[in-house]
Parts: C-alpha cells; sequence; structure tokens
C-alpha cells in the first residue's frame, strides 16, 4: 500500500535505517516500521514512532494516519525540546487555515470576509458548516490541495481557488 509522509516543518526521516524525504512510500500490511522524524531545525527534537503497516503503534500525540479515498497519509507534528506539549495537527497560517478555522467557530460573517463576493453570495452559513462538519484540522499537502481530517483518521482531499487574497472557489 502508498503511503504519503508530510509534516509541517522541514524534515527528513529514517525508516527502519534508510534516510527519506517528503514523499510516497510503499508499505505491507502487518509488517513493523520504524519512523524516526529528524528535523532540519534545532529548535525542535526527534522522535520514533512504531507502525504496523499504516496503523500507529506509539507516539500518537506526535502522528496521525489519515486514509483518504485517493491515498493514505502519515502525518507528523512537531516535537519541542524543553516542554513537551504535542501542538495541534495541521496549518494554522494563511487564508485557507483562517478560513477553516472561521466556519468551525460559526463565525461566518469573518469566514465570508475571506471569500470573493460571488463565491460568498453563492453558500450559506449552514452550507459553510456542514461542508466542514466532519473534519477537525486542515493540512497543505500541495500548492494548491489541502487535506481536510477527522480525529478518526478519515480525510478528504481540498482544492481551493485563490483570487489574490480571497478564495474563489472550493472543491473536492
Amino acid at each position: 500500500m502508498k503511503v504519503i509522509l508530510r509534516s509541517d516543518f522541514e524534515c527528513v526521516y529514517s525508516i527502519n535505517g534508510v534516510i527519506r524525504e517528503n514523499g510516497e512510500w510503499e508499505i505491507e500490511d502487518g509488517v513493523v516500521y520504524y519512523v524516526t522524524v529528524l528535523p532540519l531545525d534545532s529548535l525542535y527534537v526527534p522522535y520514533t514512532v512504531k507502525l504496523v503497516g499504516n496503523k500507529i503503534c506509539s507516539n500518537r500525540a506526535l502522528a496521525m494516519s489519515v486514509k483518504t479515498k485517493r491515498d493514505t497519509y502519515l502525518l507528523f507534528t512537531k516535537r519541542y525540546e524543553y516542554v513537551f506539549t504535542p501542538p495541534a495537527f495541521g496549518d494554522r497560517s494563511g487564508i485557507v487555515p483562517k478560513f477553516f478555522a472561521l466556519v468551525k467557530q460559526a463565525k461566518f460573517t469573518d469566514a465570508r470576509a475571506l471569500l470573493t463576493t460571488s463565491l460568498s453570495d453563492s453558500v450559506s452559513d449552514e452550507d459553510l458548516a456542514g461542508f466542514f462538519e466532519n473534519y477537525d484540522f486542515i493540512a497543505r499537502i500541495s500548492k494548491d490541495e489541502w487535506l481536510l481530517a477527522s480525529k478518526s483518521g478519515e480525510g478528504e482531499i481540498t482544492s481551493f481557488v485563490l483570487d489574490g487574497d480571497k478564495i474563489n472557489d472550493v472543491f473536492s
């Protein structure tokens, strides 16, 4: 099965002793893998996650497996040196994560300010809330594609089309 490694910081991975960067990786069900996350910034510290296939068996506060219709993603978050508090998964800066957060907080007027007029006029507050209802966080996976994911590990790839500093279209 194919998995895609992603983190919200610059790092490389040691997978059973072989160094890899972000990207695709073939794994087998039932096989044990040890993935050591090696940050390229001295602010963060390395850690190891034990996987059996794509199931995370250790350090669940730092790693998450998200399955979409298309792929399975292994998401890794930062670990700080002095005080260990796992940060929330996903991106928190930029227009798209801000829009996601505002909709999740039911701040629809503020969320609509991040949409073009034509897109804002075409959807109701209920449509906005319903679109993100099953998701707990958002993470960028490419320039225009975002992974919407739930804590249970279900996810969907969604594209956000920007027009300047406004969201002009959203589609899965």
